[in-house]
């Protein structure tokens, strides 16, 4: 909104009970709004808890592997509902994706750099697509505390500017258990840390610019 886009609600049940991306038939009016060529951009952040490495990297409580993006067989039923709760999250939005898509506006997906969803079979498809964009971000180069390197991927190459490496810090504060706040590290760390989001938001100005001048000619 700071950069002079409209932006929608963010389509999340924590917020309004009624945006249940689990709910078809309010999935298939999202759809609908897409596929009317309503937005000039959607962004996609679905909630990478179930695919983190954080998780799977400890065999006691992994739910994922390289080798089992979808969710390791024969979990327990409290296991195998954490993840089919994260795959059908996640394929909502790579639905939501295919037909931002289909109608030739700008999408763009975040995730942890070494998130396992884009390992899942449909996701590595749509992803692996000519035409897509992969940027890093070490969100240390923007001077946050940590380095929490993240993916953005689109179908614009605006994203690209947000390609940066760590600049050679001499230490990040590591996202694993309790900050001093009494919080998780990983809690602390989970919103977009404000300059980084500012430049995201500036990476789009073009694409501003012609939204604007199809809304007023």
């Amino acid at each position: 909104r700071e950069e002079g886009w409209h932006c929608a609600p963010p389509l999340d049940v924590l917020d309004n009970e009624n945006f249940n991306l689990l709910n078809p038939q309010f999935v298939a009016i999202v759809l609908g709004l897409i596929l009317e060529g309503r937005f000039a951009l959607i962004h996609l952040g679905p909630p990478c808890s179930s695919f983190s490495r954080a998780l799977n990297r400890f065999w006691s409580h992994a739910l994922r592997s390289n080798e089992f993006p979808a969710g390791l067989p024969d979990l327990p039923e409290y296991k195998q509902e954490k993840v089919e709760l994260g795959n059908a999250l996640a394929l909502v939005a790579l639905r939501l994706m295919q037909a931002q898509a289909k109608v030739g506006h700008a999408w763009q997906l975040e995730q942890p750099a070494s998130s396992l969803m884009v390992h899942l079979d449909e996701f590595f498809a749509f992803l692996s697509k000519a035409g897509t964009f992969h940027a890093i971000a070490w969100i240390c180069w923007w001077g946050a505390p940590w380095a929490k390197p993240t993916s953005v991927y689109s179908n614009r190459d605006n994203i690209l500017a947000l390609h940066k490496s760590c600049p050679g810090c001499l230490s990040h504060i590591r996202l694993e258990g309790i900050a001093p706040d009494g919080r998780n590290w990983t809690a602390v760390a989970g919103p977009y840390w404000p300059p980084f989001a500012s430049d995201w938001a500036k990476c789009w100005a073009s694409l501003l610019d012609v939204a604007a001048s199809r809304k007023f000619s």
